[in-house]
């Protein structure tokens, strides 16, 4: 469907006009959380004002209005794009869960899910598919804007700082973070009374969901390619090499932490 590429490419690289507008509106609405397109809340006075429009949480993906599901339905696909990645993991999810038990450990995924998105729309992310223990954003120029990398950088800082790793007590739930940029296929994936899909598929998507895995409690590891985009001072910060899976080379990454 080449039409619809074009219409992805466009949003994606260069942005929306009336999308945008609608972003700016919506965003002054409280309250959280919001759709991740549009920016409408699904909460609050405002939540219920932009359902009775059409822009309450869709069923098929509570990601989304849905309003924007349905125009992702009638322009099913995508486009290959240059883009920043973030992927954020949960530390010993597994013995978490076995301590404090079932009912904790999802009001604790709950609000980690809640603090992430918070973070990642905040910035013009489009976020991944809510899986686990793992938050996931896409920042694609149309919708983060032109300092998209940029974007994706702070938002690791911030999405630590949410989850209380600057905090003298801790954080209350253990991150380890990947940012990377690149070029990845991005698209929302569906029809017509099936689930929406938000999906990046590529080498540089492999390789942020490895630095994330690779990321020790605390830590933000941002691939060298990332830190020449940003501009990123790093000589004062600990340089590492990387043998990720499916790579043959190394990658060099710089740690970033709060402490």
């Amino acid at each position: 469907m080449a039409d619809n590429e074009d219409i992805w490419r466009e949003l994606f690289s260069s942005g929306n006009a009336v999308l945008d507008r609608g972003r700016a509106l919506f965003s002054a609405i409280p309250s959280d959380p919001r759709c991740m397109f549009c920016h409408s809340p699904f909460k609050g006075p405002g939540g219920r004002v932009m359902s009775l429009l059409g822009r309450g949480q869709a069923r098929e993906d509570p990601r989304v209005c849905n309003s924007c599901v349905k125009n992702g339905q009638n322009h099913p696909g995508g486009a290959h794009v240059d883009l920043a990645m973030l992927f954020a993991d949960m530390r010993g999810s597994t013995p978490t869960a076995e301590r404090i038990g079932d009912r904790a450990f999802i009001d604790l995924i709950n609000r980690f899910f809640q603090a992430s998105s918070n973070v990642l729309i905040d910035a013009g992310a489009l976020v991944g598919r809510l899986a686990g223990d793992e938050a996931i954003g896409f920042f694609v120029p149309g919708m983060a804007g032109p300092d998209y990398a940029a974007a994706a950088f702070d938002s690791a800082v911030a999405l630590l700082e949410a989850t209380g790793h600057a905090d003298e007590g801790g954080p209350w739930i253990p991150l380890g973070i990947g940012v990377h940029a690149g070029n990845a296929y991005v698209g929302m994936v569906g029809s017509a009374g099936e689930a929406m899909e938000l999906t990046a598929l590529g080498d540089d998507v492999n390789v942020a969901a490895r630095l994330a895995d690779a990321a020790g409690v605390g830590e933000i590891l941002a691939s060298a390619q990332l830190c020449q985009i940003v501009e990123l001072e790093t000589d004062h910060l600990e340089h590492r090499e990387l043998s990720l899976k499916g790579k043959e080379a190394p990658i060099e990454v710089v740690v970033i932490t709060l402490t």
